[in-house]
């Protein structure tokens, strides 16, 4: 848990008002092992202490701007410093610092000298944090120094649930990350259900940042959308294909639904020939790449000199640098006009980028 707004005022931390802290007040919520309340005048280390605390134990909210006595918040006292203000001064007392932790500051327009700030502490990850030498966790109302024991056992525990993590969770990821990158660079919808299914494991997934957790999740939807947009993007291509063979061709016009692909196109070489399947068709022309450079490159040791083009139980044959000056150029160009297929790939590189951000995010872990 790391939305304790959520959990005390069942808001998001934006939301949170003056009203909201007030309510802390008249319902005497105690200071406890996820809050805690301190005044303006408190050190700036033992904020970071008790900040480090949360940290090494569940997380917690801390409200500062609040008196309290024997552990019930009973006046707003204010503060007036800055969040940056604030930041800067515990930042260096909170070893390692953890980049998480959420500031806000709540206006009170009525006694301007009486703002709060909010800061949200997750549970850290990667811890024991320590403040001014000392690690510290959190003890029902108290930030209390940890035992030898106790500081061994979370070092030995954190490097342990860290290579499980990174075995179970983080390779499988950056495997699947590289190559649904691979296929995004060539306009190809990735499966979503490729990291379904290294999340499913539900232990190891809970040993990762929420944040990480919450980037994976939109990551996935934005893959589900795309197989939408994909899906009338590929009926758009044959569309075009169908329409450009028969316009050059001169075929007796398509009865059929022209939204299916109606040629079985080959590359012939010698008596033989290779099978331009739609997927292939599809990923050269999103590409606005020639069919020729693919043949050369994929089948450096055949010579490639027409195309060949089966509709109806009849063959056409055209010459291949024909075909890709003819057919293919005006297929490209047609493709790129067309504003469904522009606005699938552009949702394609705005996933790419996502999947890089992720794949650097969790390589670096």
């Amino acid at each position: 848990m790391s939305n304790f707004s959520q959990v005390y005022f069942n808001k998001h931390l934006d939301d949170v008002d003056i009203d909201d802290i007030q309510s802390l007040i008249e319902e005497k919520v105690k200071e406890g092992t996820t809050i805690d309340y301190k005044m303006e005048k408190a050190s700036y280390s033992i904020i970071a202490k008790v900040i480090s605390s949360f940290l090494n134990t569940k997380g917690g909210l801390l409200v500062y701007g609040v008196k309290e006595k024997d552990e019930i918040p009973i006046e707003i006292t204010g503060c007036n410093k800055t969040v940056i203000q604030l930041q800067r001064s515990i930042y260096d007392r909170v070893t390692p610092w953890h980049d998480n932790i959420k500031f806000r500051k709540i206006e009170n327009s009525d006694e301007p000298v009486k703002n709060i700030i909010l800061i949200e502490v997750p549970k850290s990850q990667n811890p024991p944090h320590m403040t001014d030498n000392r690690y510290y966790y959190r003890n029902y109302e108290e930030s209390t120094p940890m035992t030898h024991y106790q500081i061994k056992s979370i070092f030995n525990e954190t490097y342990l649930m860290k290579d499980k993590l990174i075995e179970e969770i983080h390779i499988p990821l950056s495997t699947v990350l590289d190559k649904q990158i691979k296929a995004l660079e060539k306009y190809d919808c990735p499966s979503s259900q490729d990291i379904d299914a290294i999340l499913s494991k539900t232990y190891y997934r809970r040993l990762m940042t929420w944040e990480t957790y919450e980037n994976l999740d939109y990551y996935n939807n934005q893959i589900k959308d795309l197989h939408k947009l994909e899906y009338f993007a590929l009926k758009e291509l044959r569309v075009i294909i169908n329409t450009i063979l028969v316009k050059l061709l001169e075929i007796k016009p398509i009865t059929v639904p022209i939204d299916e692909l109606n040629f079985h196109i080959k590359a012939i070489y010698n008596n033989s020939g290779f099978d331009l399947y739609p997927n292939l068709l599809f990923e050269r022309l999103l590409t606005e790449k020639k069919i020729k450079d693919f043949l050369i490159k994929e089948y450096y040791q055949h010579v490639f000199t027409k195309i060949l083009i089966e509709f109806s139980n009849k063959n056409n044959y055209i010459d291949i640098d024909d075909f890709e000056k003819n057919i293919w150029e005006k297929c490209i160009k047609e493709s790129l006009e067309n504003q469904t297929i522009i606005q699938m790939k552009e949702k394609a590189k705005e996933i790419k980028d996502l999947a890089w951000d992720l794949l650097d995010e969790i390589t670096s872990y």
